[in-house]
């Protein structure tokens, strides 16, 4: 028997106090406390629950969750584990937690904590079976009983102190004095295996059948497993870096009440319209007290300060999560609008108070923006519990959607960010480029979270996605506005077809390229692979072609993108190649020429809106000629049609689009118009949610369509990276290659695959590619 029954691993003979599982319940317990007291009412209000009916349940089956979710780990398998032997548990220890709850004595003994309410018991045996996501089944397997005997010390000291602090915690009687101590007895003990089984399944059926079919005891099941988690979250984090129980509630209090300041959001708006008035359409969006406001309204437009006029008009008082699509554009959003320049030194700028930029490159990308990094970005669990705190103590987030939809599907940064999440008001920005699993997830939380304001930006979106919108609205019983873009704005004529490109050739689009860089002109030539993208770069280097797309290593590609808007922000010629990254992420103000390849037409929409976009929302009155295009059929190296990566339905699609179009100068509007004309997108459909169905166990899914790649580090930088302390910096999403002479080697760093030297070869001018033999 073990000196210490131990929570966590230790170095050394004498545990630090907080590493003792008496002390882990007690650290998670008072955190639960303090969540409950402050955030309990937006969590239940944030599911559309009324709190008056559900407080007193909820803060019952929360505080008992916490206050046992972990002791199942008194357990010589979990025990031996953290002391370093390599043997694994047979069983995890969040189910020997419930197994012991589950034993008629105890069961007896702890049911009054929640007032002897059997669906809450079970929520909370949810709560503790589920306090852990995990990416492969959590419930035990019979397989898992072919082992040694598990065995519980419930003789030890330590154990029965644990008890004795549940008692006075929860208010119970005296703690029953004999507990069944073997789990099961190794691989010939088929009858506590079955046992346990039966039990696994009882608690199972029951959540099925009693919880998870009435939507008010699903929704307080999820609320209540993201509330333990959050608790565990903090009780495991913040005692290394906050010493007493009071200061870690008080600074549990005052974080999760950080709300922005009357007018801090507003002065963001003053500072970004500096002396313009807002146009009649932001108005519109800021005047909406809907529960869900829809905006359509094309590139340019002003969406986004309009976004922020909404925040501080319809919810002040409410934190603000803005969730954009990707990196680049969470980035450049936080750049934009949540930076202010010093008073001492007006070229150097500042974090708002209050505000974040969140998402799995951050910390690179402040140290780009403001020469400061926190931490090392290699994050283990431990550390992204710390980071996840962050959420708690942030105002105003920029992020990509990733942070905030995770929860959906159990991933730890989202669940681990809930109690702010549930305080907040969100804005979904350029919700057209969402691929289908994602605006499943996002159709899932407007009908799931009908408390939660919610604001949904796009340039432009089929109908059939409109109307699964207002359909999750209606179902979850929420006020719904929709709000088109500016007509005067969007009506103005910006875009010219090239005299009938449909006979134009790449050589003769590399032709135009040339000519108008020469007379002085912006170039943007956008493809559809990365190889084409890539190549054209190297052929136009006579034109000083920049190249951007996704295969670079991070802080290149940080490089090439602040290169390639820089050059679009003057008036000198210039000419950049791009993959699809330009349809988002690329704010190009002044380009004179745009050719692309055939794509859908929601990309070729995204792409257009690059070209002659230096038009001041507040002033559209201004004439400008409209700028040519050029549409070019994607061709491959062997000089044959490509349709990858996009299906051929969705380019012979694009091709009837174009033709309806004409030769006349066309508009924003007239695009989406001759789009819906022909738009056969069919229904879409919610996603299922693994946090909102996943009863007793917390499976980790995706949030988005699966990718075809695979990101690695370079075994050349690796040197570097022990350098600069900075992985993100160096990491290198690429395809997986054609060639059947790859494989991955078991050397790793940071959580990535290492690829050899001669595996890739590499310029940080044009980007990666994979060696003729390849081997990572």
């Amino acid at each position: 028997m073990p000196q210490y029954l131990l929570a966590k691993s230790v170095d050394g003979t004498s545990p630090s106090q907080h590493a003792t599982l008496l002390q882990h319940l007690a650290d998670v317990f008072d955190s639960a406390i303090s969540i409950v007291s402050v955030s309990g009412h937006d969590q239940l209000s944030a599911f559309g629950l009324v709190p008056i009916q559900w407080q007193d349940r909820f803060r019952k089956t929360v505080l008992l969750a916490a206050a046992i979710h972990d002791l199942g780990k008194a357990n010589n398998h979990f025990q031996r584990m953290i002391a370093g032997e390599p043997q694994p548990q047979a069983i995890r220890h969040e189910w020997i937690s419930v197994w012991l709850a589950e034993q008629p004595a105890v069961k007896a003994w702890l049911l009054p904590a929640v007032n002897s309410c059997q669906r809450c018991w079970h929520v909370a045996m949810a709560a503790v079976a589920g306090h852990h996501p995990k990416h492969d089944r959590c419930s035990p397997q019979m397989a898992e009983f072919n082992s040694e005997q598990a065995k519980v010390f419930v003789e030890h000291q330590n154990f029965r102190s644990c008890l004795s602090q549940i008692q006075s915690q929860l208010e119970l009687g005296d703690p029953p004095s004999e507990i069944r101590s073997v789990v099961f007895g190794g691989a010939n003990d088929h009858d506590s295996a079955g046992q346990f089984r039966e039990m696994v399944d009882r608690l199972t059926d029951f959540v099925n059948d009693e919880i998870a079919m009435e939507v008010t005891w699903r929704r307080f099941c999820a609320c209540v497993k993201a509330c333990v988690v959050a608790s565990d979250v903090a009780g495991s984090a913040l005692w290394e870096h906050i010493d007493t129980e009071s200061q870690r509630q008080s600074w549990i209090a005052e974080t999760l009440n950080r709300r922005p300041a009357p007018g801090q959001i507003e002065s963001i708006v003053t500072n970004r319209l500096e002396s313009h008035s807002p146009r009649e359409f932001q108005r519109a969006i800021a005047d909406s007290d809907a529960s869900i406001t829809l905006v359509e309204a094309g590139c340019g437009s002003g969406k986004t300060v309009a976004a922020y006029m909404w925040a501080s008009q319809q919810h002040a008082g409410r934190r603000l999560w803005f969730c954009y699509p990707t990196t680049g554009t969470a980035t450049a959003g936080f750049q934009s609008y949540l930076l202010e320049a010093e008073t001492n030194d007006p070229s150097k700028q500042s974090v708002i108070d209050g505000a974040d930029l969140f998402h799995s490159r951050q910390q690179y990308d402040k140290l780009q923006i403001l020469g400061t990094r926190e931490l090392d970005d290699n994050m283990d669990d431990a550390s992204v519990r710390v980071e996840s705190l962050k959420a708690w103590d942030t105002k105003i987030v920029a992020c990509t959607v990733d942070s905030l939809l995770l929860i959906l599907q159990n991933q730890r940064r989202g669940l681990y960010s809930w109690p702010a999440i549930s305080q907040s008001a969100i804005v979904f920005d350029e919700v057209h480029s969402y691929d289908d699993v994602l605006f499943g997830n996002l159709l899932t939380f407007l009908r799931e979270l009908p408390g939660i304001p919610v604001l949904v930006m796009t340039a432009s979106l089929p109908i059939s996605r409109r109307e699964a919108i207002e359909k999750a609205a209606k179902k979850a019983k929420r006020s719904f506005c929709r709000v088109p873009g500016p007509r005067d704005l969007e009506q103005l004529p910006r875009y010219i077809r090239y005299q009938s490109d449909e006979t134009l050739t790449r050589e003769d689009a590399l032709e135009l390229v040339r000519d108008e860089f020469d007379s002085g002109g912006r170039v943007l030539w956008i493809s559809n692979t990365v190889e084409r993208t890539r190549k054209l770069g190297i052929e136009l280097a006579d034109c000083s072609a920049s190249v951007y797309h996704s295969r670079f290593i991070y802080k290149d590609r940080v490089d090439r993108h602040n290169e390639v808007t820089a050059m679009f922000d003057s008036r000198d010629a210039g000419c950049a190649t791009t993959s699809q990254v330009a349809e988002m992420s690329l704010d190009l103000k002044h380009t004179t020429l745009l050719i692309t390849e055939l794509a859908p037409i929601p990309a070729l929409i995204q792409r257009l809106g690059r070209l002659n976009r230096a038009i001041h929302p507040g002033k559209p009155e201004e004439e400008r000629p409209p700028r040519p295009f050029v549409v070019i059929e994607p061709i491959r190296d062997d000089g044959e049609f490509s349709s990858a990566p996009y299906d051929q339905s969705e380019l012979e699609q694009a091709r009837a689009w174009l033709s309806n179009l004409g030769a006349e100068p066309i508009s924003q509007s007239q695009l989406v118009d001759a789009w819906r004309a022909i738009d056969t997108t069919s229904k879409v459909k919610a996603e299922t949610s693994s946090w909102l169905t996943g009863g007793m166990e917390t499976l980790v899914d995706s949030i988005r369509a699966a990718g075809y790649g695979v990101t690695v580090i370079r075994e050349n930088d690796l040197q570097e990276i022990k350098r600069d302390r900075s992985v993100v910096a160096y990491t290198l999403p690429m395809n997986y290659p054609t060639s059947d002479n790859w494989k991955l080697n078991d050397l790793r760093h940071g959580g990535f695959p290492v690829a050899s030297d001669t595996a890739i070869d590499y310029c940080p001018k044009t980007g990666a590619v994979w060696s003729t033999f390849v081997i990572l």
